[in-house]
């Protein structure tokens, strides 16, 4: 039982197992997640709030294919999912009325390098950063629950998935969140 994939969300075909696996860096700096586009690491209901936030983590795409990075629930009040499209971040929101708004942030996170992605939203502006470049929304809106996070993949096109968006082709390290927004000048903001 995997609470992200309970309600008709069906898993890709996979290997042996559905966890990432655990690897060297390939700079030495440590160790990271390896996912392979069906692989998906499930956080629990607590660990995504229900006010402000940030979340941070590297990423290193090893795939030009659309693909889902990170998604708090999907389909509920204050969900937030994350996807890469055209090699750019692109995220999304749903607020109290459902309705899901998508932004399409324009940031690079090009494939085969290392990229700081950090999203802030302090209940009046959502905030996405990659490598130091900023993107700022005012939004206003919390979420309605505690619900499940997952990392690296879920295919139920809605709350900013569509269908053909796969699961994450790359590496991970470094995921944090805060229950708190990080502000302009903030360090992890900055790059």
């Amino acid at each position: 039982y995997s609470a992200p994939f309970n309600r008709d969300a069906p898993v890709p075909a996979i290997g042996a197992s559905s966890a990432p696996a655990l690897v060297r860096d390939d700079d030495g700096g440590g160790w990271c997640l390896q996912f392979d586009g069906g692989q998906y690491a499930t956080l629990p209901h607590e660990v995504f709030p229900r006010g402000e936030f940030t979340l941070t983590f590297e990423i290193e795409p090893r795939s030009q294919a659309s693909q889902v990075l990170f998604r708090h629930h999907g389909i509920s009040i204050g969900s937030l999912t994350l996807v890469l499209r055209r090699g750019n971040l692109h995220g999304s929101f749903v607020d109290h009325r459902l309705k899901v708004t998508e932004f399409d942030t324009g940031l690079p996170v090009p494939a085969g390098v290392w990229s700081t992605v950090v999203v802030a939203y302090d209940l009046h502006t959502l905030r996405f950063t990659v490598n130091g470049q900023t993107r700022a929304y005012p939004y206003a809106g919390r979420a309605l629950y505690f619900a499940p996070s997952v990392f690296g993949g879920h295919s139920k096109p809605f709350g900013g998935l569509r269908p053909g968006d796969a699961f994450f082709t790359g590496r991970l390290r470094r995921l944090g969140i805060r229950h708190q927004a990080e502000r302009p000048g903030d360090s992890a903001s900055d790059g």
